[in-house]
């Protein structure tokens, strides 16, 4: 008990648990002193049945047992506030407890209480020095640090969440942009004004019973003899293609190309190294003049193609 008047220390050390059978347990034969609890008398220091460790057990249940809510940096500061703001000043000096004198020996006379000559004065407040007091401090601002921590870790791994999210939504877009490009790019351009026009030159060949007035239409092709009449004027979708084509290229084919060569020297000379560019004959079926010869060059490719649409969309009309 004699350390409870010297800060409550230990070689050096301030234990809690010290100073809290300071403010609870009585000197011997002050038996008849009370607990906090007014109820059970103080357990002695020199007693032969309540020494150590089983004094403190019994003081600790009356404060009772420690709960299940975790400590928080701001719970345990408030904790030591409220200590130290149980500590009184009695002639320049500060003491925690129950004092009567200034001796603090566990005695009614004297007083069941810690007294800190050496760290609580008028002079001076070095609570905050006292070893309890220190760890537990120092117990707040490692868990606040933690804490805050945990909440950028925790901010990070959302960030971290969202970012592989993003990554994922935006593979899933390009993929079905680039399926949505292939599948329009794969598709044929429409023409419905030349589609209407083929159609409607169809129907201009089959009333055509006559073969002269066939030829005289270059959409037209007379599949009959030079006797025969009736129906035999058929839709000529190659001629319509070379039209089209020559039509895109704004009459490009007449001043350039093989087709701007007007002698066969001229014609025969075009050429890319040893590769012949152009050549002097007569032409394929559908382009023009195809009796003629004249210089030519491989454009009759690009017509049937457009030939063959041209075609295929008649074949869904008739």
């Amino acid at each position: 008990v004699s350390s409870c008047a010297t800060d409550g220390a230990i070689n050096t050390k301030h234990p809690l648990a010290y100073a809290i059978m300071c403010v609870s347990m009585a000197a011997n034969g002050q038996a008849s002193l009370k607990l906090p609890n007014e109820n059970d008398n103080a357990p002695t220091w020199e007693g032969t049945t309540n020494k150590g460790s089983t004094a403190y057990k019994k003081i600790e249940n009356i404060c009772g047992k420690k709960g299940d809510t975790k400590p928080t940096p701001a719970a345990i500061r408030a904790a030591l506030q409220a200590v130290h703001a149980r500590i009184t000043m009695v002639n320049n000096v500060g003491y925690l407890g129950q004092t009567v004198t200034e001796n603090c020996d566990g005695s009614s006379t004297a007083g069941v209480c810690v007294k800190y000559a050496n760290t609580i004065t008028n002079n001076k407040d070095e609570f905050n020095k006292l070893t309890f007091a220190a760890l537990a401090l120092e117990a707040a601002d490692e868990l606040e640090q933690r804490t805050g921590e945990e909440k950028q870790d925790s901010i990070k791994r959302t960030e971290l969440d969202n970012t592989i999210k993003a990554a994922y939504a935006l593979t899933h877009e390009a993929e079905a942009l680039h399926k949505a490009l292939t599948s329009t790019a794969a598709q044929p351009k429409s023409n419905p004004e030349a589609a209407a026009k083929a159609a409607k030159a169809a129907a201009d060949c089959s009333s055509i019973t006559k073969k002269a007035a066939c030829q005289t239409k270059a959409e037209c092709t007379w599949e009959g003899t030079d006797k025969s009449e009736e129906d035999h004027c058929k839709f000529n979708a190659t001629a319509v293609g070379q039209q089209a084509t020559q039509a895109e290229t704004n009459g490009a084919a007449a001043s350039t190309g093989c087709a701007r060569h007007q002698y066969q020297p001229d014609c025969e000379a075009d050429k890319a190294g040893d590769k012949q560019n152009c050549a002097f004959m007569k032409g394929k079926e559908g382009e023009p003049e195809p009796e003629k010869e004249m210089c030519r060059n491989g454009s009759f490719l690009l017509s049937n193609q457009l030939a063959l649409m041209v075609s295929a969309f008649l074949a869904l009309l008739f």
